[in-house]
């Protein structure tokens, strides 16, 4: 759990901003650097003790789970600094980039907003139990970050800042789809068969996998193409 927090929610979350306010700045976005500041600095100092919450599970005493939930909430907080810092400003920017980019930063986004809000109600014992006694629902966390938030937003920075023919509507389709259903198996727990949602979990899988392969193969098919392409 250790490892776990501090990759995604420290190394991957941090890169990803940090891409992410680099693309605004490249693209002339206005930014509010002081407000940027704010987020940053909040963010990362509350990701240090926001690993209490991977500890609830143990029923700690009573200050690490008042140290979880504050520093959920202050995570929560800082969630309206990152707002505010390109706030009016990135309507006309959302208008320019193609439709796939803007579907999966969006999807990203929410996924962020989703993370934050589930890790203030596992900031109460309770909840915090129940992730631990069913697991799927610790699997559908994970994938809630590392594939929506994390993966999707570097889709879609991959498509708007290196090369738009590389991923297409068919491929997102097939990655978001396999995604949603993967994530609705995993939080039904206790409701669908086992042996029906393993079975689905396969099948969502390689639709994901079929996407990703194909965005693969056309960078490849691409790249290939321009290193051989003889000059005029």
């Amino acid at each position: 759990y250790f490892y776990l927090h501090f990759q995604y929610n420290g190394v991957f979350t941090f890169g990803v901003f940090a891409l992410f306010f680099h693309f605004l700045e490249v693209r002339g976005v206005v930014i509010y650097e002081f407000t940027v500041r704010k987020f940053r600095w909040v963010l990362f100092i509350s990701c240090f003790p926001a690993y209490a919450l991977s500890t609830l599970w143990t029923q700690p005493v009573t200050v690490i789970q008042f140290l979880g939930m504050v520093s959920a909430l202050i995570q929560v907080f800082a969630l309206g600094f990152f707002i505010r810092s390109f706030q009016g400003t990135i309507d006309n920017w959302l208008k320019d980039i193609s439709t796939t980019a803007r579907i999966l930063l969006m999807l990203s986004f929410m996924a962020f907003v989703i993370k934050l809000i589930l890790q203030l109600l596992s900031s109460f014992p309770s909840v915090a139990m129940l992730a631990y006694e069913v697991r799927n629902y610790v699997i559908a966390y994970l994938h809630l970050v590392l594939i929506a938030q994390i993966s999707f937003f570097l889709l879609a920075w991959y498509h708007e800042y290196f090369n738009r023919q590389v991923i297409g509507k068919y491929e997102v389709f097939l990655i978001v789809t396999g995604f949603i259903v993967s994530e609705i198996v995993l939080i039904s727990t206790g409701w669908i068969p086992t042996s029906i949602s393993h079975v689905i979990i396969v099948l969502a899988s390689v639709l994901m996998a079929t996407g990703l392969g194909i965005i693969a193969y056309r960078s490849f098919y691409i790249q290939s193409e321009r290193e051989f392409q003889l000059p005029n």
